[in-house]
């Protein structure tokens, strides 16, 4: 493991133990934590296209949160895997010639930026959920951080596939 190994294992324990009355929060801890062994295992054995291999297993974890996300902040989750998967899809047509070839590191540094947004998501809402179980008026400012956290963590009101 390198240093940025552990520094995300360390921040997604951390997450984790913040979020352990979060089960949903858990669950996408664990599952994009997968996926980033899956991107790991595919650069350090130096397999030719990685980058398509990332792709899809972040690509996986997009449908995955889409057809099994329940609450709004989910959907935050979404967003960044499906910006994870056009990171990947870029560094792979610049790797085929389609356009200029980036850097790997900057590559490296995007990706790992999304896996460090993606831990502050995860976190931010289960401290929004720590601040939403206390008792406080509305008048007071937890209670506008309150009224937040409650409508971040409400329902989806679109059902997958469906228009509007």
């Amino acid at each position: 493991m390198t240093e940025v190994d552990i520094s995300l294992l360390i921040g997604a324990l951390i997450v984790g133990a913040l979020s352990y009355r979060n089960p949903r929060g858990l669950l996408w801890i664990v599952v994009a934590g997968l996926s980033y062994i899956n991107a790991s295992i595919a650069w350090r054995l130096g397999l030719p296209y990685a980058e398509a291999i990332t792709g899809f297993g972040d690509a996986g974890v997009c449908l995955a949160v889409y057809f099994g996300g329940r609450e709004r902040w989910e959907m935050w989750i979404w967003r960044l895997f499906q910006t994870s998967v056009a990171i990947s899809l870029f560094y792979l047509a610049g790797n085929l010639g389609i356009f200029y070839a980036w850097p790997h590191d900057a590559y490296s540094i995007l990706m790992e930026a999304v896996n460090w947004l993606l831990l502050l998501l995860i976190g931010s809402t289960a401290a929004l959920q720590w601040i939403g179980a206390f008792n406080v008026r509305a008048r007071q400012p937890w209670g506008r951080v309150r009224r937040f956290a409650l409508a971040l963590q409400s329902e989806r009101t679109d059902p997958p596939f469906t228009q509007s």
